[in-house]
């Protein structure tokens, strides 16, 4: 501990502090605290080296001035080299034990001392497979010609922490029971106690375990959709019926009053009422027909009450239906049928949670397992499932759920009892290392595990939506355009030929107007001709009366005179 406060009791009346005789506190190396005081033997100079794969800000800080370089962040302040440790506080004294120096020791007892000088590693390294669990991608198997190749995340890390552990050493892949490590084997952390084993290494780090399950057949989505909404068929007669009866209850209620809106005949009346129970029920409510009674509008009342509880049941039902088709792939875990490798983490997964695992020698097993329904899903690392992508495409698979598996792992088991020191070392690199072992396998993999499920995961089932991939998408699509277009083309047709015959009866109406117009014209004309020959005849007689008349005046008022002149005065007045 990097401190340590001891407050041995707190009362309202008075502090107790308990004193306990001094002891000597020993390191994990057996070393006392006089030891520790007594043998301050350190280096002159203590050689720092920082691991450039983390050391980032904040936790170390490079500064460079000329030709000096210093660093500063959280970790050059934690590597101190005395230890303190706060034994007592009270309110009257602070006391502060230095510690000198001390080897950190990992948690098997070995100081960093021992790791820096016992790299004592064999010239060759023999390495066994365990045939059982060597399966692609941990352990890939290559023949050419008399050599044997191996390739898959396990070489691939043994090989990395070997080259850090024991550099000189060569490893070589032998089939014999005489060999140094033989791997991989199945470790548990928590039954085992792996950090105090002097045998096993854990080697590959855990991903989880992915339940690999098959996507529902899209195209029989809206097939499943229709019968959801017909099996709602119950509800949707018994709101008919009851409007049926509330109608007929209103139009009994409010007929004697308002024979406007339900008239007194029986077939009549119930119908205006059904109709108005209906709409009332829907909340819809047009208001063309309404109750004017008071008993009719209680009744109103109480029967949209009971309208919108009906219409929440059949909606429900409807929904509870469209929403247990969207999650009918939910598929739980226990009691499932599920295949798995035979004798894998897996498999040992599977029976951890109940599942009823159908264990099989192979991936393309697994595949068929699930294709032929004996399976409703599989099991596998998320390693294997981006190594085995083509056999699960994501169009057809899908990763349900990602079972984090926290106590078994993938490791190897130290045959050679003189090999010590190297777990040793091989733990240290597990337990420090696990983010670059994640990284490198993800690079051999060529592609992160991350994406693969992601991938695996899309599209979301959970929706339920027009699929262009349906069996009822296209039918339904053409029949609609069928359709549409008959009714434009039929549309069309029937705009030009009324047009057609607007513009005919038009221009007959226009010739009709035209000649019964000529026609008045004509007789108008006749009958104005005919007026204005009677006027003129009428005048011209008038005229000649009149100047009769005058004629006759004038004879009498002048020619009366003269007329016992001589004839020849006479004859002259005469022709005057």
């Amino acid at each position: 501990m990097a401190s340590l406060v001891l407050v041995t009791a707190f009362v309202p009346m008075a502090l107790h502090v308990i004193s306990i005789p001094a002891v000597n506190i020993t390191a994990d190396d057996g070393m006392t605290m006089d030891d520790l005081e007594n043998n301050k033997k350190c280096p002159d100079v203590i050689k720092v080296k920082w691991n450039e794969l983390h050391a980032r800000e904040p936790h170390v800080i490079k500064q460079v001035s000329g030709n000096r370089t210093f660093y500063d962040g959280l970790f050059p302040w934690k590597s101190m080299a005395s230890l303190v440790l706060v034994t007592a506080f009270v309110p009257m004294a602070l006391q502060i034990i230095s510690i000198p120096a001390v080897n950190i020791t990992a948690d098997d007892g070995m100081t960093m001392d021992d790791l820096e000088n016992n790299k004592k590693c064999p010239d060759v390294i023999k390495v066994k497979w365990n045939e059982f669990h060597a399966r692609e991608p941990h352990v890939i198997k290559q023949v050419s010609g008399n050599r044997t190749f191996y390739d898959g995340l396990f070489p691939l890390n043994l090989q990395s922490m070997l080259e850090n552990c024991c550099p000189s050493s060569e490893i070589k892949y032998v089939d014999v029971d005489q060999a140094d490590i033989f791997l991989p084997v199945i470790l548990n952390y928590k039954e085992s106690g792996l950090s105090s084993q002097s045998k096993v290494v854990p080697i590959l780090p855990n991903t989880g375990v992915a339940f690999v399950v098959k996507r529902a057949d899209r195209k029989h989505l809206p097939i499943k959709i229709l019968s959801s909404i017909f099996s709602s068929w119950p509800v949707l007669v018994l709101t008919l019926l009851l409007s049926v009866l509330a109608g007929i209850v209103a139009w009994i209620l409010d007929t004697r009053q308002n024979t406007e809106e339900f008239p007194l005949s029986f077939v009549q009346g119930s119908w205006e009422g059904f109709w108005w129970a209906f709409v009332s029920m829907t909340t819809v409510g047009y208001g063309d027909r309404c109750p004017k009674t008071i008993s009719g509008r209680l009744f109103a009342i109480i029967w949209i009450l009971t309208g919108i509880c009906m219409c929440s049941i059949f909606t429900a039902m409807l929904t509870t239906s469209l929403t247990t088709i969207s999650l009918d792939t939910m598929i739980p875990l226990p009691q499932a049928k599920v295949a798995a490798v035979f004798g894998s983490i897996e498999a040992t997964t599977g029976f951890q949670r109940q599942a009823q695992v159908i264990r099989v020698h192979s991936i393309k097993e697994i595949q068929e397992k699930i294709l032929e329904g004996e399976a409703i899903g599989g099991l596998m690392d998320s390693f294997t499932l981006s190594h085995y992508r083509d056999y699960f495409p994501a169009n057809e698979f899908k990763v349900q759920e990602v079972i984090a598996q926290e106590y078994l792992e993938y490791g190897a088991q130290i045959e050679n009892p003189s090999l010590v020191n190297l777990v040793k070392c091989l733990k240290n690199l597990r337990f420090s290392d696990e983010s670059e072992m994640y990284e490198y396998a993800e690079l051999y993999m060529g592609k992160s595990t991350k994406s693969s499920l992601e991938e695996s995961m899309t599209p979301n089932d959970r929706t339920i939506g027009v699929d262009p991939e349906g069996l009822l998408f296209y039918p339904a699509l053409f029949t609609c355009l069928g359709i549409l277009t008959f009714f434009l083309i039929s549309g069309a047709t029937w705009e030009l030929c009324r047009r057609t015959r607007m513009r005919k009866s038009e221009r007959g109406a226009t010739e009709k107007l035209s000649l019964q117009a000529s026609s008045e014209e004509d007789a108008q004309t006749q009958k104005t001709n005919a007026m204005l020959r009677e006027f003129e005849e009428q005048v011209a007689g008038d005229v000649r009366k009149a100047l009769k008349s005058l004629r006759q005046n004038f004879s009498d008022s002048f020619l009366r005179p003269y007329k016992n002149c001589s004839s020849e005065t006479q004859e002259t007045w005469t022709s005057v």
